[in-house]
């Protein structure tokens, strides 16, 4: 049983932008940790009927070599998300993912670059979806989150007073092949799917 599994009963329904805009809070984003001076940030992440935080794409159909037909996990697409500044006068926030794989010793097979904008208390930075594939996937991957709140004035430095990090990871994904959600579920993406 993998570590993602014994978190299942720890998972937190967290997202802290409820305040600001009276959003309702999301049912599994599991947050490792928040340092620092940090702004709200909206990451929808839930079971149907609402948005899951990551999707596990699926190529074609193919045989394992005794006559089993599955398909393997090709891509994973981060959903889109909104992250507000901790102050009234715009300053930089950014954000970065990685992909784990969920086998003991956990290897990271993937670290993104860091996106980054400006935002106020009041005007988040939206930052889009992003699609990665490839070696970079992994064979039971999940994704890690981090966002970066800047201190006032700089756009590299969120350590210390005036910056902040918050570490999260969405737990609950979309099963996609072909084009279509066939299904969700929660924790890693399974390498294969038995549809």
């Amino acid at each position: 049983m993998g570590r993602r599994n014994i978190r299942l009963g720890l998972t937190l329904a967290v997202v802290l932008a409820a305040s600001l805009i009276g959003a309702q809070p999301a049912a599994a984003l599991y947050v490792a940790s928040q340092t620092g001076t940090t702004g709200a940030y909206l990451i929808l992440d839930g079971p149907y009927p609402q948005q899951s935080g990551f999707v596990c794409k699926y190529g074609p159909k193919v045989d394992n070599g005794y006559g089993y037909l599955h398909r393997e996990v090709e891509s994973i697409k981060i959903r889109a998300f909104k992250v507000w500044g901790y102050y009234s006068s715009k300053t930089w926030v950014g954000w970065q993912f990685k992909v784990i794989d969920d086998v003991p010793g956990s290897p990271v097979t993937y670290t993104s670059p860091t996106y980054k904008a400006k935002a106020n208390n009041v005007t988040p930075a939206a930052f889009g979806n992003v699609l990665i594939g490839g070696a970079s996937v992994g064979s039971n991957p999940y994704v890690k989150l981090f966002l970066y709140f800047y201190k006032p004035g700089s756009s590299t430095n969120w350590s210390g007073p005036g910056g902040g990090k918050v570490v999260a990871e969405p737990e609950w994904h979309d099963l996609m092949w072909n084009g279509v959600v066939h299904s969700q579920d929660y924790g890693i993406c399974p390498w294969e799917a038995d549809l």
